[in-house]
């Protein structure tokens, strides 16, 4: 009984592990919201979480090595001090906010937004702000982190609108990524959350993330920058179209 009910789940989960590493791969970001939108109706909460972040961190760790030479502690230390500073205190709204109002207001933010980008003929650059605003981002993405593992949406798409090579924002965001990703494993293991079943899932995720990361992150390669940036917006849309969906569904179910 056990094994018919565990086999088809880990199926399910190996999938959503090779899709998400391979949208990942290529864009740097989107780990969590991919496999979160397909595993969100088969697994509880507290095994959702710790199963999508750790396939998100080995699939993160297998793909940077493509970006590692550009790579700047300069550039990437305001991002992971804002982080650093932001975290703890998305664990503490935790406790006080609705996450699912959370989850759908920035949903929305975002399929506006990222629509305005699209239907413009040029991206707009901002450099003004300096190392101040990209701690203010990485501020406000320890947050987000901290409150829902949300924390790619300000992230890439400040990289994007800095206008950096699409090898430096990869390198700038997923640094980031790898870092708080560090800093909730051992959280997971304080609150319990990986248990036996967990890590059952977890390493099936593993093999699955890894291979489709590895593969998008081949796919990396051919795109320039400007394609490159067009993507992160689609990403984002369709992420903000996947924050909101659940909100819908609930209404009209």
């Amino acid at each position: 009984m056990y094994r018919s009910v565990v086999d088809p789940l880990i199926i399910a989960v190996m999938l959503a592990g090779a899709l998400a590493g391979l949208v990942q791969g290529i864009s740097g970001f989107a780990f969590v919201l991919v496999a979160t939108a397909m595993l969100a109706w088969v697994l509880p909460p507290d095994m959702l979480v710790p199963v999508v972040i750790c396939g998100a961190f080995v699939a993160q760790l297998s793909s940077i090595a493509s970006v590692r030479a550009h790579f700047e502690v300069r550039r990437a230390a305001p991002f992971l001090s804002g982080g650093l500073l932001g975290l703890p205190l998305g664990f503490m709204l935790l406790r006080v906010i609705d996450v699912a109002v959370f989850r759908l207001c920035v949903g929305i933010a975002l399929m506006v937004y990222c629509s305005i980008m699209l239907a413009c003929r040029t991206f707009p650059v901002v450099r003004a702000g300096g190392r101040l605003a990209d701690g203010g981002v990485g501020f406000i993405a320890g947050i987000m982190s901290g409150v829902c593992g949300l924390s790619g949406p300000p992230l890439t798409l400040w990289c994007a609108l800095r206008g950096w090579p699409k090898e430096v924002q990869r390198a700038t965001f997923q640094s980031f990524f790898i870092f708080t990703q560090i800093v909730l494993l051992p959280v997971f293991l304080w609150q319990g959350l990986l248990g036996p079943k967990t890590l059952l899932l977890v390493a099936a995720i593993v093999p699955a993330s890894v291979a489709g990361s590895l593969m998008g992150a081949r796919l990396f390669r051919r795109f320039s920058d400007q394609t490159f940036r067009t993507l992160i917006f689609v990403l984002l849309l369709l992420s903000g179209a996947a924050l909101v969906f659940p909100a819908v569904h609930a209404a009209f179910s």
